[in-house]
């Protein structure tokens, strides 16, 4: 069928089913079997069926979405969920539209919960989520209130005490982030130096992850493993906490910044004359890490991109509602290396 566009009739007769089911099998419709519906599906990945969503989204109704996050982070939750924008957006066309319930409070789960007790009950098709610093009891209980609705969900970072075809989460590559500027410092530093690392809390999935792939790659390179020193993701605690890491260890040589709050640290850097003196690799592309990239207070960043990761999100959901596809059950996406030349480019 080269050369000619590949229509739902090429599909059924294909595969000897009706026009009617192939439709059901590419829409998500019930009352047709799994392994039918697969079966559709890799056909029309085969034949190079391409389906014009727009035309298809005249004649069914509106597709709800919501979103759940809390108000914290801003220079990470935000962002992501600018990119969830951007991209519902870009759908309206298509007859999609969202709901955004923001979390006034990040660290108690049952917020969440009332949130998502409201929207469950509204006609909406599909959650979008990330999770605020709950703890393991709050989040199994949120995961297994969204797995009872029958909604689909999406999280927007680790969702790994959840499980089922309901469930995909997406989010950056954490260990990959760590391991990279555990590299970029060995390049900079003479054998043995002395590296930290500054994350929010020790015990945060996103976190741990840094610290493991922030201590493999010095280890590889044969540096000593990194000190560990928590901020919490508080902007008050990051400059004194800083501040009691250099007092304790004068001679750390090289520093990554494992957090997207890093004001307070690069505030101690350049105030206490360690410019130049400390080899720095920051994270994500705010105002505090572009600054210190124009002044060489900061030598690199590792940039999570997470508007990219709310655009994905998006797209994850829509998809499986249009087609009916399963969804990846974790996506996880590369993070950006960003030096002076190029941090205006950063996606």
């Amino acid at each position: 069928m080269s050369g000619a566009r590949v229509t739902i009739t090429d599909l059924a007769r294909e595969l000897s089913l009706s026009v009617c089911t192939i439709n059901k099998a590419l829409t998500g419709k019930p009352r047709i079997t799994e392994a039918t519906r697969q079966r559709v599906v890799e056909a029309a990945n085969r034949l190079g069926y391409k389906p014009n969503p727009l035309a298809r989204s005249m004649g069914r109704s509106v597709i709800k979405l919501a979103t759940i996050y809390p108000n914290a982070w801003p220079s990470h939750t935000k962002e992501l969920f600018e990119g969830v924008k951007e991209r519902l957006a870009e759908l309206r066309d298509y007859r999609v539209e969202a709901s955004f319930k923001i979390i006034p409070d990040f660290t108690d789960g049952r917020a969440f919960l009332r949130a998502l007790r409201e929207i469950a009950k509204d006609g909406t098709k599909g959650v979008i989520f990330s999770f605020g610093d709950y703890s393991a009891a709050d989040t199994s209980a949120i995961l297994q209130a969204l797995s009872a609705t029958g909604i689909p969900h999406v999280a927007l970072g680790n969702a790994a005490q959840g499980e089922g075809p309901l469930l995909s989460s997406v989010w950056q590559d954490c260990q990959l982030c760590g391991h990279l500027a555990g590299e970029l410092l060995s390049f900079a530093l003479p054998p043995k130096a002395k590296t930290a690392i500054f994350i929010g809390r020790r015990e945060h999935p996103d976190h741990s992850l840094k610290i493991q792939g922030f201590s493999d790659a010095l280890k590889g390179q044969g540096l000593r493993l990194p000190e560990v020193c928590e901020a919490f993701d508080d902007p008050k605690e990051a400059l004194p906490a800083a501040k009691r890491l250099f007092q304790a260890h004068p001679d750390i040589a090289g520093l990554y910044i494992g957090t997207e709050n890093v004001l307070g640290i690069l505030d101690y850097l350049e105030k206490s004359g360690r410019k130049g003196k400390v080899k720095v690799v920051a994270t994500g592309i705010s105002e505090p890490v572009a600054k210190g990239i124009r002044t060489g207070l900061v030598q690199a960043s590792i940039h999570q991109r997470q508007r990219f990761q709310g655009r994905l999100a998006v797209n994850t959901l829509f998809n499986l509602l249009e087609t009916g596809v399963k969804m990846n059950q974790e996506t996880l996406v590369a993070p950006q290396i960003l030096f002076p030349g190029n941090f205006a480019e950063a996606e």
